[in-house]
């Protein structure tokens, strides 16, 4: 017998296991401050928990203020097994809308990053971009679709709605 059916056999084995491969990236669950949240008072720091470990020697988290000017934090540290990314924030923020900026890698080395908005004191923030478990506005790289809960930064593209999921 030819080796060729057995071979062509795992071809298509691997081929269709390559979507499912694909969107098992991870992607960010819940923030503290939750997205488009309005809190009575500032927050002592900015969690991010993700659906795996991420990588802390890639791990970027930025805050910006209202007037767009970046408010400085510690350096960002891992808890939860690697699934969270803590930032402290060493001041103290007044009323106001802040946007934070992330981006991570997983163990895979494939990075996710996305932007929501929150509010101290006033009213709530205005929704982000997309909407998804968080209201997070994430990016998912190289895979030409924008998720509505978490995206993989470096693919970008049109937006996927969250049924084609």
């Amino acid at each position: 017998m030819l080796p060729f059916p057995r071979t062509l056999g795992r071809v298509i084995g691997l081929l269709a296991l390559t979507p499912a491969l694909a969107l098992a990236h991870g992607r960010l669950l819940r923030s503290t401050p939750s997205a488009n949240s309005r809190t009575p008072s500032a927050p002592r720091e900015v969690q991010l928990t993700f659906s795996e470990p991420v990588e802390l020697a890639v791990a970027r988290v930025q805050l910006l203020g209202a007037n767009g000017r970046a408010v400085a934090l510690a350096k960002p540290a891992l808890a939860d097994a690697g699934r969270t990314v803590r930032a402290a924030i060493p001041t103290t923020l007044a009323a106001g809308t802040y946007t934070v900026s992330w981006r991570v890698a997983g163990r895979d080395g494939h990075p996710v990053a996305g932007t929501f908005r929150f509010t101290v004191g006033g009213a709530a923030a205005a929704p982000a971009a997309a909407g998804g478990a968080t209201g997070a506005a994430d990016a998912h790289a190289g895979h030409g679709a924008m998720h509505t809960d978490s995206a993989h930064a470096g693919h970008g593209g049109a937006k996927r709605p969250p049924s084609s999921r």
